[in-house]
C-alpha cells in the first residue's frame, strides 16, 4: 500500500471519529438538558478543533499531491477557509471562558467567519477551471445566469439581511456580508453542477454537498439567533461539524483525481 493510500485511511478515520464524536457530544448536551449550563462553552472549542483538524488534513493533502492545477488549489483554499472558521470559533471560546460574557455581535470572530467566504469562492473558481476546456458555451452561459439568479434570490428572499439606518454601520455590514456569503455558496455550487454537464466527478459532487450543508447551518443559526433559541452545540453547530466532515471527505476524493491540470471527466 503506497503512502498516499495510507494517508487516505488515516485522514478518513480521524475526521470521522472527531467529527461524529463531536456531534454525539452536542446531542448529549441537548438531550441531557444542559443547554443553559457552562458545559456548552466547550462545544465552541470542540467545533473549532474539528475545523482545525479538517484544515490540517487539507494542507497535508495539498503538500502530498503536488501541483494538480485546479484540484490542488481547491484543496488549499478549502483548508484556508476551514482554518479561518477554526480561528473564529477559538475567539468565540475566548469570550465565553476568559471574558465570561456572551459573544457580542459583531465580534472579532465574525471577521474570520466572514473572511472564509473568499477562499471558499476561490475554491469554486478552481474547480470550475477543470471544466473550462470541455464545457459547452451554452453551459457556461447557463451556469452564469443561474449563479446570478440564485445569488439574488438567496440574498433578497431567503437570507433577507436585516439592514436598517437604526443599526450601527458594522452590524449592517456583517448582516449583508453573511447573507451574501450564503448566496455565493449556493449559486457557486449549482453553477459548478451545471458546468459539469452530467460529467461531475464524485469528489466535486461531495464538495458541493458540503457547501450546501454549511449554507443550511448558516440559515439555521440565523433563524435560531433571531428567535433567541440558540446555544453552543445546537443543531446549527451540528450542521457546521457535518459540513467540515463532508469537506474533508471531498478533499480525500479530490486528491484521487488525475494529475493533469485540465481534463475531461
Amino acid at each position: 500500500m503506497d503512502l498516499l493510500q495510507k494517508f487516505h485511511r488515516k485522514a478518513f478515520t480521524i475526521i470521522t471519529l472527531s467529527g461524529f464524536g463531536s456531534i454525539a457530544f452536542f446531542l448529549w448536551i441537548q438531550f441531557t438538558e444542559q443547554t443553559d449550563s457552562s458545559i456548552t462553552n466547550w462545544a465552541s472549542l470542540v467545533l473549532g478543533l474539528v475545523f482545525a483538524i479538517s484544515a490540517i488534513i487539507c494542507f497535508q493533502y495539498y503538500k502530498k499531491i503536488g501541483d494538480r492545477g485546479g484540484v490542488s488549489t481547491a484543496i488549499l483554499n478549502t483548508g484556508i477557509a476551514n482554518a479561518l472558521f477554526a480561528i473564529g470559533s477559538i475567539i468565540w471560546v475566548y469570550y465565553n471562558f476568559a471574558e465570561n460574557i456572551s459573544v457580542p455581535y459583531p465580534s472579532i470572530a465574525d471577521i474570520f467567519f466572514l473572511a472564509m467566504t473568499i477562499p471558499y469562492a476561490l475554491a469554486v473558481g478552481s474547480l470550475l477551471q477543470i471544466y473550462r476546456t470541455s464545457a459547452k458555451a451554452s453551459s457556461i452561459v447557463s451556469a452564469s445566469g443561474v449563479f446570478l439568479i440564485l445569488v439574488l434570490a438567496m440574498l433578497f428572499f431567503v437570507g433577507k439581511p436585516e439592514i436598517s439606518g437604526e443599526l450601527p454601520f458594522w452590524e449592517n455590514f456583517f448582516n449583508f456580508g453573511f447573507a451574501l456569503s450564503d448566496s455565493i455558496y449556493v449559486g457557486g455550487g449549482v453553477a459548478l453542477l451545471i458546468m459539469a454537464g452530467g460529467k461531475i466527478y464524485r469528489g466535486i459532487l461531495v464538495w458541493v454537498l458540503a457547501m450546501f450543508t454549511i449554507t443550511m447551518a448558516d440559515l439555521v443559526f440565523s433563524y435560531r439567533t433571531a428567535t433567541e433559541i440558540v446555544w453552543n452545540g445546537d443543531i446549527a453547530d451540528q450542521l457546521y461539524v457535518l459540513s467540515s466532515i463532508i469537506f474533508t471527505y471531498a478533499v480525500i476524493l479530490l486528491s484521487k483525481m488525475p494529475e493533469r491540470k485540465n481534463f475531461e471527466i
